[in-house]
């Protein structure tokens, strides 16, 4: 083809339009970089706002376990002697790494009881836990203090609730006081970044429990923690209504934690924070490296317009026909390959990724350019890395198809996936490749698991049903038979439940045998098999499990169902018993005539005055006394 010649208009056209391409690629350019800064930006406060989400969701949820701890030791505080509720707390103490101490005060503040015994008749009123407490004498009131300076000379918070005599009136308070240490801890798992820094603190307070990345950041140059309190102090008014804000020098987040009661309208926070000009160095690289290229490209264009402006016509005719041709081609693969909803991969000779199609970058969460060069095993769950490898060798070793079912790593979890592959044939007849194609079977799979679960247990209570216990009982039954290994039951049945319907509706009783339930988890080892039988009905199976252990753990369980209020959503509460019959297993019996006797023996509780453990034997029933 012969050169097209370009007047010298048509020159300054072109020179013109190409000042103007500058112009235009200049302002898009300027454009992205501010825009690539307010995303940074709001991808950092919102970093630092999941951060201090985790940091306080985690704090709220062992509130919620102490609350409980709390609840407990107030419903033994009138029955058990001060000897074994001191053992009881420290047990809890050693159960719960967040907990440093228990203390029982009576109601001037003085200590009663602890697990710190050196503590024992100091006096406390001063304490802002026991202040709380003190105003605000609710029962069940769940109070947490502001941070503060303990004994030890660390900053830590405590929670505390209001002890109530038998007329109702303030009689002390229940202090948990939590580990400074195991709270840092929390907070230093969320720092990413060497200049980060969190605090769990209070605008009430002076105090605060603050960590920071082992790095030191340029913004924190002081030490301590009233430092950074200050700096957090002055921004939380603006942190409360925005919850996260940023200032010259540093980007800050907040969340506050609930599930208490406060003093004041204001709650304890959670202040995330991290130096603004460290959090955007990344962007300020990028906006020298934008800058960079915009004017390399402007100097190495302009440099070479002269060529272009020859070789234009040559140029353009051939991408057209090329475009033309291209788009020919792809506008099949375009409408069968990149809409359809299934995915489709391409591997190499290595088992590599060579192409793949929208709706897998979707599933992976990988963009076709990070895809292509990654191995297709790679892609899925180490449990079935192996078994995939294999089905990989055998279509690229000879023609073949390979059909499997595996887990693949997605953004959103392991997904399900059916895969289909086939081998790619050239000319030769060799395998050039493969071919692959996925279907994400994962909501079926999660359909058919979440059927399963209503087949076995209980709508109400979560607890294994009748039809499921017995197939599971029977199965324990014959093991213990062969190994002759020990194995009890225990039926239990709620006293006076009518009485409970009628007094407080269906509602009350749903709630009555959800608290059942819950206390028949706590209670039960791991191996034991909890489940509700009947209406208000439940039954425990104890796997080696001797008679009397089983009488025991009986009675542990009917203490407990006597002891735990049922509180029902108008705040109205009240108290549950329930009776007990135990069967350990004989030689040659089966669950059905094990669960006779157990059920005879509950029946015999029954006519004896309810609320009571009553054991079947061989030969005669023993009574245990509650």
């Amino acid at each position: 083809m012969q050169s097209l010649a370009i007047s010298p208009s048509r020159i300054r056209l072109q020179r013109l339009t190409f000042a103007l391409v500058l112009v235009l690629l200049s302002g898009m350019v300027v454009f992205y970089v501010v825009v690539s800064f307010q995303h940074i930006r709001n991808s950092e406060n919102d970093k630092l706002a999941i951060q201090a989400s985790v940091v306080a969701a985690n704090i709220e949820l062992h509130i919620t376990s102490i609350n409980h701890v709390l609840e407990e030791i107030l419903a033994l505080v009138n029955f058990a002697d001060p000897g074994q509720q001191r053992d009881h707390m420290q047990s809890l103490v050693n159960a719960m790494p967040i907990i440093r101490a228990i203390s029982i005060l009576d109601s001037d503040g003085r200590q009663t009881m602890g697990t710190r015994e050196a503590n024992n008749g100091r006096d406390f009123n001063d304490r802002p836990y026991f202040r709380n407490a003190r105003a605000d004498p609710r029962p069940l009131t769940l109070h947490i203090s502001t941070p503060y300076r303990s004994t030890s000379g660390d900053i830590t918070l405590s929670l505390s609730k209001a002890v109530s005599d038998r007329d109702g009136r303030f009689a002390g308070v229940v202090v948990v006081t939590l580990e400074a240490d195991y709270v840092r801890g929390l907070m230093e798992s969320t720092l990413y970044a060497p200049d980060m820094w969190a605090e769990l603190t209070h605008i009430d307070s002076r105090e605060s429990i603050r960590v920071q990345s082992a790095i030191p950041s340029k913004l924190l140059t002081g030490s301590g923690s009233s430092t950074g309190s200050s700096t957090v102090q002055a921004a939380n008014e603006s942190l409360l209504q925005s919850g996260h804000h940023h200032t010259a020098r540093q980007l800050m987040a907040t969340r506050s934690i609930t599930s208490y009661t406060p003093l004041t309208k204001l709650p304890l926070l959670i202040v995330t924070g991290r130096d603004y000009h460290e959090a955007m160095a990344d962007w300020r690289r990028f906006a020298y490296l934008q800058v960079g290229l915009l004017v390399l490209f402007i100097i190495t264009t302009t440099a070479g317009l002269l060529f272009l402006q020859q070789r234009y016509i040559r140029y353009a005719i051939r991408q057209a026909i090329d475009r033309r041709l291209i788009r020919a081609q792809e506008q099949d693969y375009r409408i069968i390959v990149e809409r359809t909803a299934t995915c489709i991969v391409r591997l190499d000779v290595d088992g590599d990724c060579s192409y793949v199609n929208p709706a897998f970058s979707s599933l992976f969460g990988i963009p076709f350019h990070q895809a292509v060069g990654r191995s297709f095993v790679s892609l899925m769950d180490e449990d079935d890395m192996e078994s995939t490898q294999q089905s990989v060798r055998a279509v690229l070793q000879e023609p073949s198809e390979q059909h499997f079912r595996a887990k693949c790593l997605t953004p959103t979890g392991p997904r399900h996936v059916e895969w289909a592959l086939c081998s790619v044939v050239d000319n030769e007849g060799s395998v050039s490749g493969v071919i692959g194609i996925g279907h994400d079977i994962s909501d079926h799979i999660t359909l058919h698991e979440k059927l399963r679960t209503l087949a076995e247990r209980d709508g109400l209570t979560g607890l294994f049903n009748r039809r499921h216990f017995m197939e599971t009982a029977a199965n324990e039954v014959a093991r213990a038979q062969r190994s002759r290994q020990p194995l009890s039951l225990m039926m239990l049945d709620l006293d006076h439940f009518k009485k409970v319907n009628d007094t407080w509706g269906h509602q009350g009783g749903d709630v009555a045998l959800q608290v059942c339930a819950y206390v028949m988890q706590e209670a039960c080892r791991e191996f034991d098999i909890p489940a509700r039988v009947g209406g208000e009905e439940f039954a425990i199976l104890l796997p080696d499990t001797a008679n009397r252990h089983a009488v025991a753990a009986a009675e542990r369980v009917r203490r407990l169902i006597a002891a735990q209020p049922v509180t029902l959503d108008d705040g109205h509460s009240f108290y549950m018993t329930a009776s007990f019959g135990v069967a350990t297993l004989q030689p040659g019996e089966t669950i059905g005539v094990l669960m006779q006797r157990a059920d005879k023996a509950l029946y015999t509780a029954k006519q004896n005055g309810r609320n009571r453990v009553e054991a079947a034997t061989e030969t005669a029933e023993s009574a245990v006394e509650p």
